[in-house]
């Protein structure tokens, strides 16, 4: 079983980690934490025995990742990292989703540097609309990327089982993450 097939049953959301941010003139995260706070708690984690980590670079414009990556430090290499990708910021400061090639390829840059990694076990889509046609989807950029060991696969982190059904239909990347709240 290589790196890329390992099997976690419980993992850590990291969007808390983000902190206070907003998106578009609303808050997005779960509020101030501070970084002592934000380490202990990926320490802990680890402790605990918590291998899989799932982060976005939009949770806290990059925060998440940054702490998470710093937390894990020199044992990186056990665990798998799943983030997220895909809101780029416009000139007049605007959000908004770009899945274009040439955002992947910057996004995924950005994020490894974040994370203070050379590879991401998993890189999602985040929040691509319900009827994306994938059949039609420029995945090159994906491609190159897992050819060049920079990610291990990919796939799309949607928010209604009609997204995941029609990733799977048209069979886009290997990973579907719904997003599911108790």
């Amino acid at each position: 079983m290589n790196r890329y097939q390992s099997v976690h049953v419980l993992g850590m959301g990291c969007w808390q980690l983000g902190g206070t941010s907003s998106l578009n003139g609303r808050i997005n995260g779960y509020g101030a934490i501070d970084k002592d706070m934000a380490l202990a708690t990926v320490h802990e984690a680890l402790e605990q025995g918590i291998r899989f980590y799932d982060t976005a670079a939009s949770y806290g414009h990059g925060r998440s990742e940054e702490l998470l990556g710093e937390g894990l430090g020199n044992r990186r290499s056990e665990v798998t990292i799943c983030t997220k990708f895909g809101m780029r910021k416009t000139r007049s400061g605007e959000w908004l989703l770009d899945f274009s090639p040439s955002h992947t390829d910057q996004a995924i840059n950005e994020a490894l540097g974040r994370l203070g990694t050379n590879h991401i076990e998993i890189l999602l889509l985040h929040g691509p609309p319900d009827d994306t046609n994938w059949h039609r989807f420029d995945r090159s950029a994906l491609e190159k990327a897992k050819a060049e060991g920079r990610i291990g696969g990919y796939g799309v982190s949607v928010r209604s089982m009609k997204g995941a059904r029609n990733a799977v239909v048209a069979g886009f990347g290997r990973y579907i993450e719904v997003v599911m709240n108790a």
